[in-house]
């Protein structure tokens, strides 16, 4: 279209990427989701998506936080790793992220992250 877009955005995941590649938080996380879902054409990846969750997560990015330790804790795209996966939720938890601080709950009352 006129503004260099066309109807399927096949151009998104390049735009995403280099702005997630510049360092920008939400569009890791976002990118992050993508590969996690095998959205906007681009393959189904885990582990492309750990990648960016992380980089996003490392930068304060609440969603992405919580994304990356759901993503530990469930071992895909990276090794299960319960007590890193806690960590990121009381990241997240301690920003008012209602799901990770009712998760960290769930994984102490599990005896996980404990140590």
């Amino acid at each position: 279209g006129a503004s260099g877009c066309d109807a399927g955005g096949s151009r998104a995941p390049s735009l995403l990427e280099s702005s997630a590649a510049a360092g920008h938080p939400d569009a890791q996380e976002q990118l992050g989701a993508w590969y996690l879902n095998g959205l906007h054409g681009l393959a189904k990846d885990d582990f492309a998506a750990v990648g960016w969750l992380h980089k996003a997560a490392l930068q304060g990015h609440l969603v992405a936080q919580r994304r990356l330790a759901e993503l530990l804790l469930q071992g895909r795209g990276a090794t299960r790793n319960t007590a890193e996966a806690v960590r990121w939720l009381r990241e997240a938890s301690a920003q008012g992220d209602a799901e990770a601080a009712y998760l960290v709950t769930t994984a102490y009352t599990c005896g996980h992250g404990v140590g």
